[in-house]
């Protein structure tokens, strides 16, 4: 009787620790972030996926189910995407305030995953907490929490968590259940956004984490046989992707490869994970979209030896220190569809896509200090307090799309899309004299964007200069014929300069 009783307080006081552990990173979480709820839908993205949509703008219904699951709007299929967005409307209706404490919910939950992901493998609360939290608070994750449509993001992270979460219970415990339920958690997870495709490789790695900790690990874990409960997650992952291509080709997102060399492709990708690797410890001056630099020729062959520098250097470490080597493996392997080398869309690279690729170096990086040094707990709680304040700092950038985008022209000021969207914004406001400045820049800085062709078009127009904007609707519409609103302005301007022939 008295060897179960204390059992039973054994296992109260680690519950106790963990709920408490879960309440100090909601309530963190919600500290900061809790200002986004007096900020706006954006007019990039958000008025595609909510403001401007009328399957989502009606909410959630059968029909909008059908919609959602047939739908490649934006180059994307991911049907639980938009039944989260539709059901907020449901709900909340067209209010931006509920959807961003939505996000910020989901942000939490994520978190508290995580934190039971991390203690479940390294058994270490401080280790869990800390890396929790410097995930949870870091600059980078605020585009996923503050950006309305990049709830996919959110949704995404959540059901994968609950994946390696049920896969790792699987893995101690052998019942057959967990990993069942962990299939169909990673099924919801592709449709929210496909980008979890890499997730059967990344169980790759937390299956050799697991072992070295439970002191199983022998050379025959990686064998193929080692790796055949991966298989199904796999099959799910190929349909995944191929659905994603398809989707990102009918949407116009997806560059033919012919049209972008491989060497090109290259010179984008490899300096892109130094880039990612950089942010992690540098958060400064982020925005909300990098536009494609051309790096000088020569600089993909500097970034590859120095990534091959780092994964050399690394296995050799991998007995002394074999977190770092499979932190470093999961930061590769999960940034592997958001690199560059399947060309999708003009951006160079994207905060969001961090999201899970960071994760696994915090933890390895946490990791290993607090194994070796155990005072340098100190030092990561004052690092958390630094993420926090930058973060903080950074927030405010995101209230609204004026914002965002004079944020993102300070940081570069030949961002074309910042142009473009920051001038629709002035315009909503009045300021058309600024308006017409930046549809002009963007126009000049990429004359094959035909947003900002069509933008400028329709200056040109309510300037009386129809010529010029029948023009710039008819390039726009060359370059993609798909672009209705440009259509719908050629046709207007062809009727307002015969008009104004006739008068």
């Amino acid at each position: 009787m008295k060897f179960k009783f204390k059992t039973y307080r054994i296992l109260s006081s680690a519950l106790v620790q963990d709920l408490t552990a879960c309440a100090l990173i909601i309530v963190t979480i919600s500290l900061l972030y809790f200002k986004v709820s007096n900020f706006d839908f954006l007019n990039f993205d958000d008025n595609v996926y909510v403001t401007g949509n009328p399957n989502v703008a009606a909410g959630l219904s059968w029909q909008g189910v059908l919609w959602a699951a047939s739908s490649t709007l934006g180059g994307h299929w991911h049907p639980l995407s938009w039944l989260s967005h539709m059901l907020d409307v449901s709900i909340f209706g067209m209010n931006p305030a509920a959807q961003h404490l939505v996000n910020i919910g989901f942000h939490a939950s994520n978190s508290c995953l995580i934190y039971f992901i991390i203690l479940l493998l390294v058994k270490n609360r401080k280790v869990a907490i800390l890396s929790t939290l410097t995930f949870a608070l870091h600059p980078l994750r605020m585009e996923s929490v503050a950006w309305i449509s990049q709830r996919k993001d959110l949704l995404s992270l959540l059901f994968g968590s609950f994946t390696v979460l049920l896969y790792l219970i699987h893995l101690k415990r052998g019942n057959v259940l967990p990993y069942i339920i962990a299939l169909f958690t990673f099924a919801l997870a592709l449709l929210a956004k496909p980008t979890m495709i890499t997730l059967p490789l990344l169980l790759i790695v937390i299956g050799v984490a697991n072992s070295i900790v439970e002191g199983k690990y022998n050379k025959n874990f990686l064998s193929i046989a080692a790796q055949l409960d991966k298989l199904p997650f796999l099959v799910l992952a190929i349909i995944s992707a191929g659905v994603a291509l398809y989707s990102q080709a009918l949407g116009g997102g997806l560059r033919d490869l012919n049209e972008i060399p491989l060497a090109a492709r290259l010179n984008i990708a490899l300096p892109a994970y130094l880039g990612y690797l950089g942010k992690l410890f540098w958060p400064f001056n982020t925005t909300i979209f990098y536009p494609i630099v051309e790096y000088p020729s020569g600089l993909a062959f500097g970034a590859l030896i120095s990534i091959l520098s780092i994964s050399l250097a690394l296995w050799q470490l991998r007995r002394s220190m074999p977190e770092l080597i499979l932190g470093w493996s999961w930061f590769i392997i999960a940034l592997v569809p958001m690199c560059g080398l399947v060309s999708i869309g003009a951006q160079a690279l994207a905060d969001r896509w961090t999201l899970t690729a960071h994760l696994g170096l915090i933890v390895a990086l946490i990791n290993l200090s607090i194994r070796q040094y155990k005072k340098s707990v100190y030092g990561h709680v004052a690092m958390i307090l630094m993420l926090f304040t930058i973060t903080d700092y950074e927030l405010k950038h995101w209230k609204d799309s004026e914002s965002i985008f004079s944020r993102a022209l300070e940081i570069n000021p030949n961002n074309f899309i910042a142009h473009t969207n920051l001038g629709t914004a002035l315009g909503i406001k009045g300021n058309f004299s600024k308006q017409l400045y930046h549809y002009e820049e963007a126009a000049r800085l990429n004359p094959t964007y035909p947003e900002a062709l069509n933008n400028l078009g329709i200056a040109r127009a309510n300037q009386g200069r129809f010529n010029e904007a029948i023009f710039l609707f008819d390039k726009a519409l060359s370059i993609n014929p798909k672009l209705l609103e440009a259509r719908q302005n050629l046709y207007q301007a062809q009727k307002d300069l015969e008009l104004s022939i006739t008068k």
